[in-house]
């Protein structure tokens, strides 16, 4: 037995040599017959390394609320939401690194857009914003801590992905500039530690809506964009920018080779089962 999180699994562990038979416990109707036996209980199985048969025997979590009010600003944090457990999912920036979001229409993906944004606003953070078909953001336009107009065409995406190489070639000099002092900050945080007030660096958010829409009409992977987008999201953190993907879709292609920047990765309902296993490794968001 196992227990986490208010829940208790079962194990049952069988050794490779047991006959080298073991397809018949992989059958749908055996693993039927035990779940009925566990009244609807889930079960499933594994064969990574040899062959172990699990299910669930109580889960005495609490039902998570269907809907949960906004809290409170929390400066220097992006609030998410709640974890299976109903522990509250809080963030620091620095910490949230680079973003995947992705959901189809209705699911709460725009709302969560709108909510990193308004927290970002509230730490009086700088914004880069890219809304493809302008239905995300149509509030903020001509906002002051815009670096740049919200961008509306896949021309205007590949511009504001410009204007964050920009960003990030102006503070590596800053940071480089350091070095005839003897200090070498790694992050936004230390770099602002070590400077006068007056020459502290802000944080800067870019989010790029409808990421993967966009990318398909400037070639896919191999579109400037796509290139723009890799190269920002393995130099960008170091500075203090957390570039944030989101879409209805998005491709293994465009993920693939970004995924070891992405740290944090959101999937609302989405059309299929793939799409979940993109985004957060396993199927379920469908």
């Amino acid at each position: 037995l196992a227990q986490r999180h208010g829940r208790t699994f079962s194990f049952a562990i069988f050794p490779e040599a047991v006959g080298g038979k073991l397809e018949a416990y992989q059958q749908a109707g055996f693993l039927h017959q035990l779940s009925t036996t566990l009244k609807g209980q889930p079960v499933t199985y594994s064969n990574h390394t040899g062959f172990r048969l699990v299910a669930l025997i109580e889960d005495a979590r609490e039902a998570l609320p269907a809907q949960l009010d906004y809290p409170d600003h929390l400066s220097g944090f992006a609030r998410l939401g709640r974890d299976e457990s109903n522990r509250e999912v809080c963030l620091p920036w620095s910490q949230f690194g680079h973003g995947l979001i992705v959901g189809m229409t209705g699911s709460g993906k725009s709302s969560e857009l709108r909510a990193l944004v308004s927290a970002a606003l509230r730490d009086d953070l700088l914004l880069v914003l890219a809304d493809l078909h302008d239905n995300t953001f149509p509030m903020l336009n001509g906002h002051p801590n815009l670096l740049a107009p919200i961008a509306h065409t896949v021309a205007e995406f590949i511009d504001r992905m410009q204007v964050i190489r920009e960003v990030i070639e102006q503070r590596k000099a800053a940071f480089q500039a350091l070095h005839a002092q003897g200090l070498y900050p790694d992050d936004l945080a230390e770099f602002n530690a070590h400077v006068e007030p007056a020459q502290r660096l802000p944080r800067v958010i870019a989010l790029f809506d409808e990421f993967s829409s966009a990318c398909d009409q400037d070639g896919g992977k191999n579109g400037d964009l796509a290139h723009l987008a890799f190269q920002n999201v393995t130099e960008a953190r170091k500075f203090g920018i957390n570039l944030i993907f989101s879409g209805q879709s998005i491709s293994a292609d465009l993920v693939g080779p970004m995924r070891d920047q992405i740290t944090t990765r959101l999937c609302f309902r989405v059309a299929r089962k793939e799409i979940s296993r993109i985004v957060v490794g396993r199927s379920g968001a469908e």
